[in-house]
């Protein structure tokens, strides 16, 4: 449910999953490079769209390669050294990113969201 196209349609989900006692259902977004690559009011479950990535930067530090997929969509999301840089790919599109500054990024987005948010 996009909540900029239907609103009202975001708003019901939104207080369905309330009242239904679904903890961690919500919208993620997630930027790369100062891009949006992941639309602002993607639905997923929050929860598992950070464990699943924390997964991830686990797998790429101890082994140079980590992959996950985002709740119940079919979009996968990989991370994978590539020489001095890493390669973070979703949805089939590849971005390089700097390993140290990614991995940064990412935990404090996830420290962000689980501890403030």
């Amino acid at each position: 449910v996009s909540i900029s196209a239907n609103p009202g349609e975001a708003a019901r989900w939104w207080h369905w999953q309330n009242d239904k006692c679904f903890p961690g259902e919500g919208w993620a977004s997630f930027m790369l490079n100062g891009v949006q690559i992941m639309p602002m009011d993607a639905w997923t479950n929050v929860a598992i769209f950070w464990q699943e990535l924390l997964n991830a930067l686990e797998s790429y530090v101890s082994t140079g390669r980590g992959q996950g997929e985002f709740s119940e969509e079919t979009a996968t999301f990989s991370l994978a050294k590539r020489g001095t840089i890493a390669v973070f790919e979703l949805r089939g599109q590849r971005y390089p990113v700097e390993p140290d500054s990614f991995l940064k990024a990412v935990l404090g987005g996830c420290a962000r969201v689980l501890y403030l948010g």
